[in-house]
């Protein structure tokens, strides 16, 4: 019977052990016949980090319209304009809002004027833009609104810091 209980009880270790090494946070082997324990080699898994490159600069947006009689010289036209470049772990863009500056009773001009500071993935990201002039509003009743909407186009971001881009536009509404 005493063999018994020592048999049982050296059984119960063996047991508790490798849980307890595991409970541990410690892998590895247990020898049963040595009652050895032999850790694992583990090697840590490191994440490989993007690389990733800063881009800074301005895009300056130059419009100048030519207005129709329907468009009184005491309406207000304003132009929004925006940037944005967009890849696989980065989404980045700017917008603004200007008043167009009335130059004659029938012309007007606004410079829109985004500088930009991103974080992107790689070199030759391209950059898309857009431009909209809108005058009245067609919110109120019987209100008549005018706007010209200029399909961007696209461009890469430069790689020199502080680049300005500029881009013209000219249309009549």
């Amino acid at each position: 019977m005493k063999n018994l209980v020592v048999t049982l009880a050296l059984s119960a270790i063996g047991l508790v052990v490798p849980y307890a090494s595991y409970a541990a946070g410690v892998a590895g082997y247990l020898d049963p016949s040595t009652g050895t324990f032999t850790p694992a080699m583990i090697k840590p898994i490191k994440a490989k980090a993007a690389t990733t490159v800063i881009r800074t600069g301005t895009v300056k947006i130059v419009v100048d319209l030519t207005f129709e009689s329907a468009i009184g010289t005491d309406e207000a036209v304003t132009c929004y304009g925006s940037i944005n470049s967009s890849d696989n772990s980065f989404d980045n863009s700017v917008s603004t809002t200007v008043l167009v500056n009335r130059t004659s009773a029938t012309a007007g001009a606004a410079t829109l004027v985004m500088p930009y500071d991103w974080t992107q993935l790689a070199t030759g990201e391209d950059v898309d833009w857009s431009l909209n002039c809108t005058e009245g509003s067609s919110y109120s009743a019987g209100g008549v609104s005018h706007s010209i909407y200029f399909t961007g186009g696209t461009f890469v971001v430069p790689a020199t810091a502080g680049t300005v881009t500029t881009i013209t536009k000219t249309a009549t509404m």
